[in-house]
């Protein structure tokens, strides 16, 4: 009888179609004839589940990374999940998200670039971008054009492929090209798509370049921004709009935008606190504070999660126009919001009590609710867009006292989950890569800064294996120094 080494190659891909990388990885270890299969045959990898949760270098993802690098991130990918399944999860390194004054008391505004490796922070009161490498403890200022400044950015800050990673700011510049109908005065500021590219390797010295800014003409300064590739929604922040108040969606590539108004919403005022993509359909996920007339319900406010769908940009790009070139056309529409969720206060029937999220669904925002059953616990309760397009709140389990949930989000550093540190230890729990399971972890701190006390949870990225922590004390949320630990 042969062996199973000897098996055709065609007959082993068969087999292995639809496998998770863990099982690549696995499979790899198993001889040399099947490790160098997993290392040279492309083939291999088209089928492979999982791989949109391999720790990526910043700037790329699935459709950018070099074949030759997939083994490797998938290796990476199970060791950093082997080790968030220990006992007591130990940590590796740790640095500073950004430059803290002397007494450790104080941090510049800091954002995490997704990737795992670099942050970016506000220097020179405002006015220059700085760059953290979190890996080498190296810092890198941006080149000031004579033109204008790059800052700290409002809004996302997402990788778009091929080692870029992109964010929208305003800039001030004076202008003098054709701005089409959205004129301002000059000197005024105007919202720029600014995308650096990052180095896939470590070298030394190699520092990420800063791409020349395009300018976005129609979008409202102080707009903060959700991204997708050349997609980007525009919306202001904590402003309350009402039902006629139009937001902007644009297709930086296209050349297309739309100023809309959302149809469907039963309250009078809304404000958009925050806005993601759909990880995998064209849709819009909106967590919106919500307020209707004050004279007929009096604080009823509420948090809500609405959705919409993305418009076919191509199609609409086919139907309109393009008189001038690098200019975005604007047009005008009305978009349903297609599904709305009332974040409850309460435990309630509708709530399914399933464990985990199914394979069909997709978890689009995770929240806690006081336990019905234990009077000092959570419960962890994952709202999911299901395949028959409804949404379902599906409870994932308990969160005990003395233990924090925190989910994975891409935020500026103002805000957190506190959680006590006791002895050097937090307890934590929070939803794994695909965001279908609850994880507990018992996470040690390093001994050598100093975190002995409150701390505000900001992010756990269980892809890189990281945590970051922000140091609690009396003041500004968005100043406290942070960590970003590696475990």
């Amino acid at each position: 009888m042969g062996s199973f080494s000897s098996i055709p190659v065609e007959i082993v891909l068969y087999i292995l179609k639809g496998a998770s990388y863990k099982e690549i990885v696995s499979i790899a270890q198993t001889s040399s004839r099947f490790y160098a299969l997993v290392k040279t045959d492309p083939f291999l990898w088209v089928n492979v589940v999982g791989l949109e949760n391999l720790p990526f270098p910043t700037g790329y993802n699935l459709a950018t990374i070099p074949f030759e690098m997939l083994y490797p991130l998938a290796l990476r990918a199970c060791s950093i999940a082997r080790a968030l399944q220990q006992p007591l999860i130990l940590p590796k390194r740790h640095s500073l998200l950004a430059p803290c004054n002397t007494e450790m008391l104080e941090m510049r505004p800091a954002r995490i670039i997704p990737g795992g490796r670099w942050t970016m922070f506000s220097a020179d009161q405002h006015r220059t971008l700085g760059l953290h490498d979190t890996t080498k403890a190296e810092f890198f200022r941006t080149n000031q054009s004579s033109s204008y400044h790059i800052a700290f950015p409002r809004g996302d800050v997402q990788a778009i492929g091929g080692g870029i990673v992109r964010h929208v700011q305003r800039l001030s510049r004076e202008r003098t090209e054709n701005e089409g109908p959205f004129n301002a005065a000059l000197g005024t500021h105007v919202p720029y798509i600014i995308d650096i590219f990052f180095p896939i390797t470590s070298g030394e010295g190699q520092a990420p370049v800063f791409k020349r800014p395009v300018p976005v003409y129609g979008l409202d300064p102080m707009d903060y921004t959700a991204i997708k590739g050349s997609v980007i929604f525009a919306f202001r922040a904590y402003h309350y709009y009402s039902a006629n108040d139009s937001l902007s969606l644009l297709d930086s590539d296209l050349e297309i935008g739309i100023k809309f108004a959302l149809h469907g919403q039963t309250q009078d005022l809304h404000a958009i606190s925050r806005a993601e993509f759909h990880p995998h359909l064209p849709k819009i996920i909106l967590y919106v504070n919500t307020l209707n007339d004050f004279e007929v319900e009096p604080n009823l406010q509420q948090f809500t999660i609405w959705v919409f769908d993305i418009p076919n940009f191509a199609v609409l790009s086919s139907m309109t126009p393009h008189t001038n070139i690098g200019s975005i056309v604007w047009v005008k529409m009305a978009i349903e919001i297609t599904h709305q969720y009332v974040i409850p206060d309460h435990w309630n029937e509708d709530i399914e009590e399933l464990g985990q999220v199914p394979e069909t669904y997709t978890s689009i925002h995770e929240f806690t609710l006081p336990s019905p059953r234990f009077f000092h616990d959570k419960v962890v309760i994952a709202l999911c867009l299901t395949a028959e397009d409804s949404l379902v709140p599906i409870s994932l389990g308990l969160v005990h006292r003395g233990a924090c949930f925190t989910a994975s989000r891409e935020e500026v550093l103002y805000c957190g989950e506190p959680v006590e540190a006791h002895q050097g230890f937090m307890r934590l729990a929070f939803p794994n890569a695909s965001r279908s399971a609850l994880l507990h972890g018992t996470f040690c701190l390093p001994s050598d800064v100093p975190l002995k006390q409150e701390l505000y949870v900001f992010k756990i990225d269980q892809i890189y294996g990281q945590v970051v922590v922000l140091r609690s004390r009396s003041g500004n949320l968005g100043t406290m120094p942070g960590f970003i630990i590696q475990y």
